[in-house]
């Protein structure tokens, strides 16, 4: 399966859902969608609250942003973060009903530098 299939998978045939959250992402934050990586994520602020986060059309100017929030991924994270427009220095995901969590964008990079390393 493509990454996009991947994603449109987790919605397990709620398609009218999917199309809603990506058009979303399309009119307020970015869709990132590649043979290795699909992405959907926008600019937040980490300090903001849950129901702020959930919402999709809530979204940080660039300039005063400190997190890309993941919305949905399938496929390489770190494929998915160099088509962002710049870096943050936070990336903050939430798995299906737990807590939005954050990793330093260093963090990741290092990690994914690694991986890339130790696959060689």
């Amino acid at each position: 399966m493509t990454p996009y299939q991947q994603a449109l998978a987790l919605y397990k045939g709620d398609t009218r859902r999917f199309t809603d959250e990506l058009e979303q992402h399309f009119l307020f934050g970015y869709v990132v969608a590649t043979p290795e990586a699909f992405a959907m994520a926008r600019p937040i602020c980490s300090d903001w609250t849950a129901g702020e986060i959930r919402d999709i059309q809530r979204v940080e100017p660039l300039e005063t942003a400190d997190t890309w929030f993941i919305w949905l991924l399938a496929g390489k994270l770190e494929v998915a973060v160099r088509w962002l427009p710049q870096p943050l220095p936070f990336i903050g995901f939430a798995r299906r009903g737990s807590l939005c969590r954050f990793v330093a964008w260093e963090r990741l990079q290092r990690l994914a530098t690694s991986d890339l390393t130790n696959a060689g």
